[in-house]
């Protein structure tokens, strides 16, 4: 396979494409969230704060470190990236990002002195010099693989879809232009570089080509431990197990070169006890406290399928690049199988550590450093179809496009929520970007008092099947009911719906009570406007008129949810006064309420 000459300008082309389309989404305001600085946050802070206590609090003293973000920017806010040792305090994470990014941290630093913005490692140069890092790096990784896919005569097309297609239809393009501190983006460029490097040596096993190959082993180290299982694809780039020795025997044949390439590769990761010895007098210390691996227990097929964080559900582009495995069996079944033990070895290590989603994260963000082998199955789909096949496959590619940018915008937007989404989560705001679902899963669920808080409950529902002297009939129907044959239908004809009243001292002990009050619900729309609605009656006196709004709970239309609703009920005026409950709503939209309960509760030593 030859690579076409004449398309030498579509890589070029491709990566200047993908950063255009980051600096475009970059400065569109309304795709960022509203954290004035939110681009150096999280763990990003731990990556990050090696350069601050170097070069800008020039301490390890990491009170210091924080403070300046903590109280600057945030209020106070800001993680706490550090853990308590038997040693001292040190950083929890490790300094490979910090390494790589230095060169821009030093521009950034040049850019605030001669701007007047202040130069503490936080201000707006220093925001968009981390920008331009990650931006820089990816787009690096990206060209250096292209090249890595034309050395191999992968056609021009391929590689130009391939390459866009993960960049901005995957995570990269996420953790490039919204969560540049992030290690992720860096990961990617190493990873990027270490194919395109370790292919080049095994044609040329001198000290120039070993070198920058055994440096980006150890920076590749240095960023993430547990990405040393590249190594394990060595045998894929090199073209299978017989190249694979061959070069093995003719790298201990040039022991001077093996020995520079060795040393060079523990330079590097020196860096980090070195780092360890400054903070806390000690070469080696475990800063991850009790988190760790579970290689008994990973959660394989939550890594690739949950709705909570699975690496298809998320960036189905990777779902799809998968396929290219058939025609490199096709081509070559022992480098096919050498590249599928690769990725199952990834897999299995990334779904092994305790947290297998990885706390906060748009997808499956620890697999983002190992998309580049994605690229290439993709490549090789593109490069063995043709025609109509060739161009499906394409167009499937491209619509994972908008599909990431859209769930970026919702990550940014609180849509999404951050470690918490489900299968009926994931679909209720599917590709949704309405402002009314901002934070919507992000809403603390009212807590009901437990059992040692209750004193005593009172318990008044109906499910509107017979009709109850205690209760109100007013709304019911048969039009169609959650359980049984009828509900209560609300709306503009009719804003309330059943309602009951109780004397308050029917309730049991007096005292400091509080409402349970759930209830099923059909709408016509999404979030209509909707609330448990209570007052006290004395007579002719209607007093304490409230409203718990309720119909926020609402995700999805047409279809019953429950909705629960947690409140300290004011005391009555006095015991003889009856407490009058019910739905209620403001707009026109059709709703109907079922299976309407309210629990009151008396609390335990509130007399």
């Amino acid at each position: 396979m030859q690579s076409n000459s004449r398309h030498w300008w579509t890589l070029p082309a491709t990566v200047a494409a993908c950063a255009l389309l980051a600096l475009s989404v970059a400065s569109q305001r309304e795709f960022h969230n509203l954290a004035m600085y939110g681009l150096l946050h999280a763990d990003a802070q731990g990556y990050y704060g090696y350069l601050v206590a170097i070069f800008i609090e020039h301490s390890f003293h990491w009170e210091q470190v924080m403070a300046g973000y903590r109280d600057t920017y945030f209020g106070g806010g800001g993680a706490d990236f550090t853990v308590v040792t038997e040693f001292g305090r040190v950083n929890k994470y490790y300094a490979g990002t910090a390494v790589l990014m230095l060169p821009f941290f030093l521009l950034s630093c040049a850019a605030a002195w001669a701007t007047g913005s202040p130069v503490d490692g936080y201000s707006l140069p220093f925001q968009a010099g981390m920008m331009l890092s990650a931006l820089t790096y990816v787009m690096a990784g990206l060209y250096l693989l292209g090249r890595f896919m034309q050395r191999k005569g992968i056609a021009w097309h391929a590689v130009a879809f391939s390459i866009f297609g993960c960049f901005a239809g995957t995570g990269v393009f996420f953790y490039t232009v919204f969560e540049p501190g992030m290690s992720h983006a860096y990961s990617f460029f190493l990873f990027c570089a270490f194919i395109f490097l370790a292919d080049r040596a095994m044609t040329d096993v001198s000290r120039r080509a070993l070198i920058p190959l055994a440096v980006v082993t150890g920076l590749v180290v240095l960023v993430r431990p547990t990405n040393a299982v590249i190594v394990a694809s060595l045998p894929f780039i090199a073209g299978g197990w017989g190249p694979f020795k061959v070069f093995i025997r003719t790298l201990f044949d040039s022991r001077g070169a093996l020995v520079a390439a060795s040393l060079a590769t523990l330079a590097v990761v020196s860096i980090q006890p070195l780092l360890y010895w400054l903070q806390v007098g000690k070469p080696f210390v475990w800063s991850y406290g009790e988190e760790g691996f579970n290689f008994l227990d990973p959660q394989i097929v939550n890594v690739l399928f949950s709705y909570q964080k699975g690496l298809f559900v998320y960036y189905p582009w990777t779902l799809l690049a998968l396929f290219g495995l058939v025609p490199l069996f096709g081509a070559d079944r022992k480098r096919a199988l050498w590249l599928l033990a690769f990725l199952a070895l990834a897999v299995y290590v990334v779904s092994s550590w305790w947290c297998w989603y990885y706390g906060a994260s748009m997808g499956m963000r620890a697999m983002i450093d190992h998309l580049p082998f994605f690229i290439l199955l993709m490549a090789h789909l593109l490069h063995a179809l043709s025609g109509w096949t060739r161009a499906a496959v394409v167009m499937l590619g491209m619509l994972a496009v908008p599909h990431n940018l859209v769930q970026s915008y919702q990550y940014n937007k609180f849509i999404l929520h951050w470690d918490s989404m489900d299968n009926d989560r994931y679909w209720q705001v599917f590709l949704r970007t309405d402002a009314r679902l901002q934070g919507v899963f992000y809403r603390t669920e009212p807590v009901a008092p437990t059992a040692e808080m209750t004193e005593s409950s009172y318990v008044a529902a109906t499910d509107h099947e017979q009709l109850l002297p205690e209760w109100g009939t007013q709304g019911r129907n048969q039009e169609r009911a959650f359980s049984g044959t009828f509900s209560c239908r609300m709306g503009a004809d009719n804003p309330y719906g059943t309602t009951i009243g109780i004397p308050w001292k029917a309730m049991g002990p007096q005292g400091k009570r509080v409402l349970v009050a759930t209830m099923m619900v059909w709408s016509e729309v999404e979030m209509p406007q909707l609330s448990f609605a209570y007052s006290f009656s004395a007579g002719e006196r209607h007093y304490g008129h409230t409203y718990l709004p309720c119909g926020d709970q609402v995700i999805g239309q047409q279809t019953w949810t429950q909705v629960r609703t947690v409140a300290e009920l004011p005391d009555a005026g006095s015991p003889e006064d009856v407490w009058v409950v019910y739905p209620y709503t403001t707009g026109s939209d059709v709703i109907h309420v079922d299976d309407i309960r309210y629990e009151i509760v008396t609390l335990r030593d509130a007399q």
